[in-house]
């Protein structure tokens, strides 16, 4: 991987390492990857399981290895069983998504993760979307806190369209957002009047991807309840048996976000959280008129099946309540829709890939790099 100068002085050499590293030319040699094995007593070894290079994400630097399944404190962090949010404001309650997802606990210095959007129409018809997910924690470094780029690689129309996300310390500075468009060939700033549009075509609004809790939101407390899958929302949502079973019987936690921008078209978020655990289990986006029109199934950190501590991530379950539209983000991949990488149900994911503390390139978080991409 070149570093930042060689991209100046030869692009078409640093987009040929990119697109076709070392080890394509031998498209039978195994990378180095490494399965987790739970012992009796609870604890974590590895075992070598090599990777065939046709699972190697684009952008992984030669020699690094990645990991069939999660491995301890690395994707997710433990947390203990119960967390004491008495004191806690509504606001609060998102900021600490936020700072999750955002993977200010160290050690983790890297990420690269294949996923899938699928799109599903009223009639239940599948388009899968392939993605890649670069984050990079900076922990403060520059006042940032963290880089997200997300790459889409199929299908082939809209491949390199990609979102950068640049989130800073500070809580009242608003993100560095930018889209490339491939079929304009240009790289556009996402203005805060832009932050409701929806991504790639799904059922996602720019903000769901990275929103800033403070500069365009405002927080309040709405109820506290036992979770009762029986009930709405949950009975009625997309993913009510998955989010059924994690809601039965818990104290649950419900919070409102009001946008500061009104003239945005949805401009109500509830959020509803589990009181112990500290996890979001649901979300809506409410119109003007105080009509749910998106809801969301999906919690980042749901237990990990030997480690009830352990907190990793989910597939999210989004629907357009307006038109019937669907979203599922799965860790499943399009070009193999038979092969299940992460089965919610089991909580076994030892065939879904991660890749992390590779030593990728920063050059992944520029405008420059979205332009050239894989192309």
């Amino acid at each position: 991987m070149k570093k930042k100068g060689g991209l100046r002085v030869l692009p078409l050499l640093v987009v040929c390492i990119f697109a076709f590293p070392i080890n394509s030319f031998g498209a039978e040699k195994m990378w180095p990857g490494l399965a987790p094995v739970v012992n009796k007593d609870g604890s974590i070894k590895f075992v070598d399981k090599p990777i065939p290079y046709s699972m190697v994400p684009f952008g992984v630097p030669e020699g690094a290895k990645g990991y069939w399944g999660f491995k301890h404190e690395q994707i997710g962090f433990n947390r203990a069983p119960i967390i004491d949010t008495s004191k806690w404001t509504a606001r609060d309650w998102v900021f600490e998504v936020m700072r999750q997802t955002g993977m200010d606990t160290p050690p983790l210095k890297d990420l690269i993760n294949d996923q899938s959007f699928v799109l599903i129409d009223k009639k239940g018809t599948e388009r899968w979307r392939d993605f890649t997910q670069y984050r990079k924690p900076y922990y403060g470094k520059d006042g940032i806190r963290y880089k997200n780029l997300v790459y889409m690689n199929a299908p082939a129309d809209i491949r390199g369209l990609s979102l950068l996300v640049i989130k800073h310390m500070d809580v009242n500075k608003a993100d560095d957002q930018w889209i490339y468009l491939p079929a304009l060939r240009k790289v556009r700033r996402i203005s805060a009047a832009q932050k409701m549009d929806s991504f790639a075509g799904t059922d996602l609004p720019n903000d769901e991807f990275d929103r800033n809790v403070d500069v365009d939101w405002t927080w309040e407390f709405l109820k506290e309840e036992i979770g009762d899958p029986a009930k709405p929302p949950f009975r009625d949502v997309y993913g009510k048996d998955l989010v059924g079973k994690w809601v039965k019987g818990r104290p649950l936690v419900w919070v409102k976000g009001t946008a500061k921008h009104k003239d945005w078209p949805i401009n109500t978020i509830r959020a509803c959280f589990d009181k112990e655990k500290v996890v979001q289990y649901y979300l809506e986006y409410l119109d003007k008129a105080g009509k749910t029109a998106i809801t969301l199934v999906g919690s980042f950190y749901p237990d990990a099946p030997q480690n009830p501590l352990y907190r990793s991530y989910a597939d999210w379950l989004v629907e357009d309540v307006r038109t019937g539209h669907k979203t599922w983000i799965t860790a499943d991949k399009g070009r193999e829709p038979d092969k299940v990488y992460h089965n919610l149900i089991s909580r076994d994911w030892s065939n879904k890939l991660y890749w992390y503390d590779t030593g990728y390139s920063d050059e992944f978080f520029t405008t420059r790099y979205m332009e050239r991409g894989t192309r």
